[in-house]
C-alpha cells in the first residue's frame, strides 16, 4: 500500500478508525499476530461499503475480522486491509413472532454468547450450540463445521451479506451451499446480518455460557474430526495434552484448545498445530481437519 492510498484511506474515516501497521495481538483471541498493514473498524453498512469498495478499485487485498477465534495473522504480518465490525454492528432483537414461533435477528458482530444469552433470557430454544462460541456471529456462520449429512445450522432462517460489488443479498437457508464443511461465501464477502428462527422452551433456561478450557488467552476448536470420535478426544488418546511449542501449549482442560502459555507466537501456534495433526495422524490414521486459518506473510 503506498503512501498515498494510506493517505486516501485515512481520509475516508473519522480519526482513529484506520490503523497502520496494527498489531494484530490486540484482536485475537490467543494474544498472538503480527501486524496488520491498515485495520479498519466500520460503524454501519454505508462506511462498510466504502471501505470494500476503496479496496476493489485500487485493487487492495481485504479481509474481515471478528474476535479472532478462527484466524490469525503470521509473525511477520499482512498486506492490504483488515476490516472489523464496530459496535454499529453489535446487537440482537426480536424481529417478530407467529405463535411458538419466534424470529431473533442480530448484526454480524454481536458476540455468539451474547446472542445465546439473548434467547435464553427470553425462554427461547434452538441456539445452544452459541453457548461454547468465543467469537462473533458472523465468525461462528462462515468458519464453523457442519458434519457431513447434517443440516446446516437448523435454526438459521436467513443471513444477509455483502458483495465486493456493494450488493446486499439475503440469503436463505435453503440456499446455503457447503464446501468442506462450512458455508460457502466468497472471501471478499461480509456477512452483516442473521436471522434465526426459534422456539419458546418449555422451562426457563438457566444463563450460563461454557467456562473458557483455562483462564488464559486461547483458540478453542482448533480441529475438527472427519470421523465419530471428537478431536479432542484423539488428541488426549495421542498422549499430547499440556504438550508445548514455546509458549503455546495443548490446553489440559480441553485438548482441542491450544492457550497462550506466555508470549507465544504465531509460528509457535503453528507449529504446535502441525505437531498435533502429525502425531494424530501417526497414533490413530485420522487426519484432523485444522479450523484456524492462519495469515500472512510466511
Amino acid at each position: 500500500m503506498s503512501r498515498d492510498q494510506r493517505a486516501e484511506l485515512a481520509a475516508l474515516f473519522p480519526e482513529g478508525r484506520v490503523r497502520f501497521d496494527e498489531p494484530m495481538s490486540s484482536y485475537s483471541a490467543i494474544a498472538a499476530g503480527g501486524p496488520a498493514e491498515a485495520f479498519v473498524t466500520v460503524e454501519d453498512v454505508g462506511e462498510l461499503k466504502r471501505a470494500v469498495g476503496w479496496a476493489v478499485e485500487r485493487g487492495v487485498d481485504f479481509r474481515f475480522w471478528g474476535k479472532g477465534s478462527a484466524i490469525i495473522v503470521r509473525d511477520r504480518g499482512v498486506r492490504g486491509m483488515i476490516l472489523a465490525l464496530g459496535a454499529g454492528f453489535d446487537r440482537a432483537w426480536i424481529e417478530r413472532a407467529s405463535g411458538e414461533e419466534v424470529f431473533v435477528a442480530c448484526h454480524a458482530a454481536t458476540a455468539a454468547q451474547d446472542v445465546w444469552r439473548f434467547c435464553a433470557g427470553e425462554n427461547l430454544a434452538g441456539l445452544d450450540r452459541l453457548a461454547s462460541e468465543r467469537g462473533t456471529v458472523g465468525g461462528f456462520l462462515s468458519a464453523s463445521s457442519v458434519s457431513e449429512g447434517d443440516e446446516p445450522f437448523p435454526a438459521l432462517e436467513e443471513m444477509t451479506i455483502l458483495t465486493k460489488d456493494g450488493k446486499e443479498l439475503t440469503l436463505r437457508r435453503s440456499a446455503l451451499r457447503l464446501e468442506e464443511g462450512r458455508i460457502k461465501i466468497p472471501r471478499t464477502s461480509a456477512i452483516i446480518r442473521a436471522l434465526f428462527r426459534l422456539s419458546r422452551a418449555g422451562a426457563v433456561t438457566e444463563v450460563k455460557a461454557a467456562a473458557a478450557a483455562e483462564d488464559m488467552p486461547q483458540l478453542q476448536g482448533v480441529f475438527a474430526s472427519p470421523c465419530r470420535s471428537a478431536a479432542s478426544e484423539l488428541i488426549d488418546d495421542s498422549g499430547l495434552a499440556g504438550v508445548r511449542v514455546g509458549g503455546a501449549r495443548v490446553s489440559t482442560g480441553n485438548s482441542n484448545t491450544i492457550v497462550n502459555h506466555g508470549n507465544a507466537t504465531v509460528r509457535d501456534i503453528a507449529v504446535l498445530m502441525n505437531l498435533i495433526r502429525d502425531r494424530v495422524r501417526e497414533q490413530t490414521g485420522i487426519t484432523l481437519v485444522p479450523m484456524i486459518e492462519v495469515i500472512g506473510e510466511r
